[in-house]
């Protein structure tokens, strides 16, 4: 993908825009397409949500990584990071130090993934802790990240307040994790409620 694609999208009906750290440590010119689709999200005043989502193996070194993504990172309104990643891009395990690291270069709202404790969520105003949901037998991470995120953007979309949205996340991250693949366990809405009534 390049920067002459993004600028062919039209954005005029879109809400919401989310961008991960995958498709900058691709190729130069998918890291300049990602650029640019965050600075005319920006532009058009679209609601814009980062997930770092570190692979390592994906990057040239390590400090190239960590510069590109708090670099787009500082663009979103949202940042998603999870605890570990936190170590790597804002250089402590301290889920509040985290948050005003992002919230220093402009983030509003950071939600840092704590695995089975939840999340923690620091917007300009408040910031709390929102449980996890007990699983019994993890089967498989992968996609349990995508599945927090979806669970927190569509009840964005939807018209929920953050805490709610929050608390999907964690039914869907919880979900997905006791399924095998990247998103084979993402649920419908009547098995997402359904899971979060029994919890």
């Amino acid at each position: 993908i390049a920067p002459e694609e993004i600028e062919a999208i039209d954005l005029t009906e879109v809400e919401l825009v989310h961008v991960t750290g995958i498709p900058p440590a691709l190729s130069q010119s998918a890291r300049e397409a990602t650029f640019r689709l965050m600075d005319r999200a920006k532009e058009a005043g679209i609601f814009l949500t980062f997930d770092p989502n570190l692979r390592p193996a994906l990057w040239e070194d390590g400090e190239t990584m960590r510069t590109v993504i708090n670099r787009l990172a500082a663009k979103a309104d949202m940042v998603l990071p999870g605890i570990g990643e936190c170590e790597v891009l804002a250089g402590t395990k301290s889920r509040e130090e985290a948050a005003d690291f992002y919230q220093k270069l402009g983030v509003k709202t950071v939600i840092v993934k704590d695995g089975a404790k939840g999340a923690y969520v620091q917007t300009e105003k408040e910031q709390y802790d929102v449980a996890g949901y007990p699983v019994e037998h993890v089967v498989d991470t992968v996609g349990a990240g995508d599945g927090f995120a979806v669970g927190i953007l569509s009840g964005i979309l939807e018209g929920q307040d953050l805490k709610t949205s929050v608390k999907r996340g964690n039914a869907i991250g919880a979900i997905q994790v006791m399924n095998i693949g990247d998103n084979e366990g993402l649920p419908t809405q009547e098995e997402l409620k359904a899971f979060q009534e029994n919890k």
